[in-house]
């Protein structure tokens, strides 16, 4: 709904030309607006009826099958499904609204996935005869099953080769009737992966370069590194550390206690060590692209403390690792 506030500030602009992040320019008023108030309207639309699905008792899966824009809207030209179909907007509508439990107790504490295949997989008679449920899955066109079965089959058995070019085959073929790029994106990444043809290092999405890091606000930066402590390592730890930017005039207190970080404004009244920097030069050893102990001796950075506490305070900290040999 923050979008359709958005749109209805935007509306009454009556504007010549409209250029969006993703898709072509539009030109002429008429276009403009219609193009405007037509996103809108369906965005609402989609927002409103699952609510009133949602407060009549249906479940997100219920609901995801059952609302479909009117058909004026859902034939206009701009609204494409070039990003995701209809259920899976009302999915994250139901979900962000109302959270993952949709009222069936049976799944307050329901089994973990591999649990659950080992079970669906031992119940069709094994794995052999799961392929064989797979294949005839497959022959009947049951993609959607076929690509889930195949899941499970996957989860007992990873490295059966059968399974995977199977279940590669029926994401290849849902692919092909997904108008959503970001769906058919998952399904043919998914399928290539499973046919050994690309690897996906999965640690590699929490990655960023330098000169995005440098777009990057300071204080965004500081408060996003609570996510990357590792717990197991802090415990028992109560330690401060003060970071005073030098370029910006801005202190942080970041201190380590209970197995997390807790981040504050301003300088700490009685630090364990103070490590004062600019703010580029702290964004690039966060980032894991320049060594702290080289900006020390290099005298980019200057540390009121202990050297090894310094270390130690750093490691507990994912993706790096600051020894007297550099960051790993």
């Amino acid at each position: 709904m923050n979008y359709v506030n958005a749109l209805d500030q935007v509306i009454p602009l009556d504007a010549e030309y409209l250029v969006a992040s993703h898709v072509i320019p539009v030109t002429g008023k008429e276009n403009v607006r219609d193009i405007l108030v037509s996103t809108r309207d369906a965005t609402q639309y989609l927002y409103d009826q699952t609510i009133r699905g949602m407060n009549a008792g249906y479940t997100a899966d219920e609901l995801s099958r059952m609302i479909e824009l009117p058909e004026h809207l859902d034939n206009h030209p701009w609204l494409t499904k070039a990003r995701n179909d209809v259920s899976a907007h009302v999915k994250q509508i139901y979900y962000g609204n109302f959270g993952w439990f949709e009222g069936n107790s049976a799944f307050l504490n329901a089994v973990s996935l591999e649990e659950r295949s080992h079970k669906i997989v031992d119940g069709f008679g094994g794995v052999k005869s799961s392929i064989s449920s797979l294949q005839v899955a497959i022959d009947n066109e049951e993609y959607e099953w076929a690509a889930e079965l195949g899941t499970y089959i996957l989860n007992v058995e990873p490295d059966n080769l059968k399974v995977k070019l199977l279940t590669a085959y029926v994401l290849r073929v849902l692919s092909f009737g997904s108008e959503g790029m970001d769906e058919r994106n998952w399904l043919l990444t998914d399928a290539l992966e499973l046919e050994g043809k690309i690897t996906i290092d999965r640690n590699a999405f929490t990655q960023t370069s330098p000169e995005q890091m440098a777009e990057l606000p300071i204080d965004k930066i500081i408060r996003f590194l609570p996510t990357k402590l590792d717990p197991q390592k802090a415990a028992g730890m109560n330690t401060v550390l003060g970071v005073s930017y030098s370029d910006i005039e801005t202190d942080f207190t970041l201190h380590v206690r209970n197995s997390i970080l807790a981040v504050a404004d301003g300088a700490p009244n009685n630090p364990d060590m103070t490590l004062t920097l600019d703010s580029d030069t702290h964004k690039l050893i966060i980032g894991g692209h320049l060594n702290v102990l080289d900006a020390i001796q290099s005298g980019q950075a200057e540390l009121s403390g202990d050297i090894d506490e310094l270390v130690e305070f750093l490691n507990l900290f994912d993706n790096v690792s600051v020894s007297s040999n550099g960051i790993g």
